[in-house]
């Protein structure tokens, strides 16, 4: 069993590959900073809610559960980041709304989803997971150094939207 081990990044936040291993369930060890195991843990929980949103299981309860495991995220990325400068832009999505969005779409390449994706649409995951990967690292590098300002709220892509809700539109 290969077992990634990693460390928190300066913020005390895991970075985009230890999320997205604990977003597909890929066994894996964050070490060092007990803010880090907790976004691994928030991070699993809203894959597990994604399945359980595509499997029809409360779906009014799976979102407000999403929203809630999102601000917490947030609520970590703002009490563990440096204070931005005061002209510093807001950067366009929280910590907490990408992590949420990372979970839906690596839910498609994990052993959990309850779906068959086409060879296409794993392809398609994987893209969007790097390039969600790559703006979180990004965002958490420049909040980091002040140059980016984390937005105080979440607002949740609404489940139609994501990855796995589009393609078992298709599959029905």
């Amino acid at each position: 069993m290969n077992l990634t081990v990693g460390r928190a990044n300066l913020s005390g936040l895991p970075d985009s590959v230890l999320l997205e291993h604990a977003c597909r369930g890929l066994p894996m060890v964050c070490t060092g900073v007990a803010t880090c195991d907790s976004a691994i843990e928030l991070a699993s929980e809203l894959t597990e809610l994604h399945r359980d949103r595509l499997m029809l299981i409360n779906v009014a309860g799976v979102d407000q559960r999403r929203r809630m495991c999102a601000l917490a995220l947030d609520a970590l990325a703002l009490a563990t980041l440096p204070k931005p400068r005061m002209a510093a832009p807001a950067y366009a999505e929280s910590v907490g709304g990408i992590v949420d969005r990372l979970a839906s779409w690596c839910l498609l390449l994990g052993d959990r989803t309850p779906i068959r994706p086409s060879s296409s649409e794993l392809a398609l995951a994987s893209e969007q997971v790097n390039e969600l990967g790559r703006a979180y690292d990004l965002l958490l590098e420049q909040a980091t150094e002040g140059a980016w300002r984390i937005p105080t709220t979440t607002t949740l892509t609404p489940s139609v939207l994501t990855g796995p809700d589009l393609i078992h539109r298709r599959s029905r």
